[in-house]
């Protein structure tokens, strides 16, 4: 209803405003917020009207220039997850214009765990495959850009190298694995080294092999 709706939300405004990142925090994924703020979202969708998603971004902007680290992240995983939901990859509201792409990258740059990386990995994996046949015949709003592609290929390229020399392989298989799967849709120049990444991967996949790991394993453990 309206009056959850604006409930929600002034809630969402007011824990920005009292600045204290651990409440917000708290308050966002164990007290329900994050949850209700979804649940508004959804109902906004058939109507193609987006209040609560602008207003997640203004809010997670809002931490961050505030400092409120967990805050944001929390935020801009909560833009990331509304945004995909409509289907739409760049989103114009009111002259305010979100991009996917960058959220996600967003969220990539400051995760503070493989498992933080893997998960947004993991949705945008599920994204590419979901509308890359669709975007033939959309506009810029309907896919990824090369740009963005060409982005996660590079860092999951690169951090799966991370994990390889670790000797965390089951990570680096995974991440390889994510980063051939955009190398088709990516620009030439990322394009013309997809030779080389897949003998990575396949070096990794061998060391795996060698220590009776899977890539089954990988997917149950990682996803």
């Amino acid at each position: 209803s309206e009056v959850n709706k604006m409930v929600s939300l002034l809630a969402l405004r007011c824990l920005l405003g009292v600045g204290d990142d651990s409440l917000a925090f708290e308050s966002l994924k164990s007290n329900g917020l994050y949850s209700a703020l979804n649940k508004i979202h959804l109902s906004e969708i058939a109507g193609d009207q987006f209040v609560t998603l602008r207003n997640v971004k203004l809010m997670a902007d809002l931490a961050t220039e505030r400092n409120m680290p967990q805050t944001s992240k929390c935020l801009h995983r909560l833009c990331s997850h509304q945004l995909a939901q409509t289907g739409k990859f760049v989103l114009d509201i009111d002259e305010y214009e979100m991009s996917l792409g960058e959220i996600q990258k967003s969220i990539i740059r400051s995760a503070s765990s493989s498992k933080a990386v893997l998960e947004i990995y993991g949705e945008i994996d599920v994204l590419v495959k979901q509308y890359r046949e669709a975007s033939k015949e959309g506009g810029r709003n309907s896919f990824y850009s090369k740009e963005d592609l060409s982005w996660f290929a590079r860092d999951a390229h690169n951090r799966a190298i991370q994990h390889d020399l670790l000797g965390d392989y089951q990570t680096a298989a995974k991440l390889f694995a994510t980063a051939l799967n955009f190398v088709p849709l990516c620009s030439p120049d990322v394009q013309c080294h997809g030779q080389a990444m897949n003998a990575a991967y396949q070096q990794v996949m061998s060391k795996m092999t060698m220590k009776r790991d899977s890539l089954s394993s990988i997917w149950q453990e990682t996803w």
